[in-house]
């Protein structure tokens, strides 16, 4: 693939990985998003982690930081590989699918039975009425949970000011993929919850086709989207598109295709539809991942979109 298609996002600036300044010449996302411009083929692939590290034991300082929190976690395996390249990561859970009575996702059909809604934790009903409780919040009282929210973010930046602390970054679908940036809060004088919070990184994953919501169009500065390819072979063209368009598709493989080429994807030698991939496993910090590239996962538990 030629270097025309290989993107990275430098700290809102056009600076080559070896931090010569070249064209400044800006170009935009929507709402000012700079493009990401071409790396080397040698570094394509390659995540721009932060420069704050986190030793393992300096983690231990991090392990209560969410603990009041009846709204977000902090507390997901796979996000707490983060801390160790300086971040902190808070989840929002609610309910998926239908299951609270309320339409939280989109294309749910091939997934709602196997989510992850049902397995680890989120099998027991005492965390499910939880996440329950929260999404008809989310729709019956929405003022009401966005201050909840708002408390919340507010409270993390708090513990996290100063010093040499982690960066914080949210996920608000955990567990659904709701459209953010059309929610308007009147207590944050209508505008989104990441105008709200503009020193916040937020980042999803999501099933909206290329053109199919809001932010694919017009990506606010500090969200970041993946496409969460399906498995069909119907949805290949929709995960081509994405990547076309200078994005990333996020793949689930089964248990044994990832062992199988788990060399391949640990080397950043194996490709997908022509398209570099990257490991989705090391971490879940995919705003700092190079663009456009194919993002491989390993199934948990079990999952009907894994190839």
């Amino acid at each position: 693939m030629n270097n025309e298609n290989k993107y990275i996002l430098n700290e809102r600036r056009r600076v080559r990985l070896d931090g010569v300044r070249v064209n400044t010449t800006k170009h935009h996302y929507g709402r000012g998003r700079l493009h990401d411009m071409p790396i080397p083929d040698d570094q394509v692939g390659q995540p721009q982690y932060s420069k704050i590290m986190v030793s393992e034991k300096k983690a231990s300082k991090y392990k209560h930081i969410g603990s009041g929190l009846k709204y977000l976690t902090v507390s997901n395996p796979k996000t707490a590989k983060g801390l160790a390249y300086g971040y902190i990561t808070a989840i929002l859970h609610l309910a998926p699918a239908k299951y609270s009575g309320n339409v939280t996702c989109h294309r749910f059909s091939q997934c709602a039975t196997t989510c992850l809604y049902h397995q680890g934790r989120g099998k027991f009903s005492t965390v499910q009425n939880a996440r329950i409780r929260r999404t008809n919040e989310f729709f019956n009282n929405r003022e009401a949970f966005f201050m909840s929210m708002h408390h919340e973010l507010s409270q993390l930046q708090y513990k996290l000011r100063g010093g040499d602390n982690p960066n914080l970054c949210v996920r608000l679908n955990g567990t659904s993929d709701i459209c953010w940036e059309d929610i308007k809060v009147k207590a944050f004088d209508n505008k989104t919850i990441f105008d709200a919070f503009p020193n916040v990184q937020f980042y999803d994953y999501t099933k909206y086709k290329w053109g199919t919501r809001t932010a694919w169009n017009d990506m606010p500065m500090n969200y970041h989207l993946t496409y969460s390819f399906d498995g069909t072979e119907a949805d290949i063209a929709n995960a081509k598109e994405v990547l076309s368009n200078g994005w990333n598709v996020s793949v689930i493989y089964t248990k044994e295709s990832y062992k199988n080429n788990m060399a391949e994807i640990g080397q950043n030698t194996l490709t997908q539809w022509g398209y570099p991939t990257f490991d989705n496993e090391l971490n879940d910090l995919r705003f700092l991942d190079a663009r456009p590239q194919v993002l491989i996962g390993k199934e948990k538990g079990y999952s009907n979109i894994a190839i």
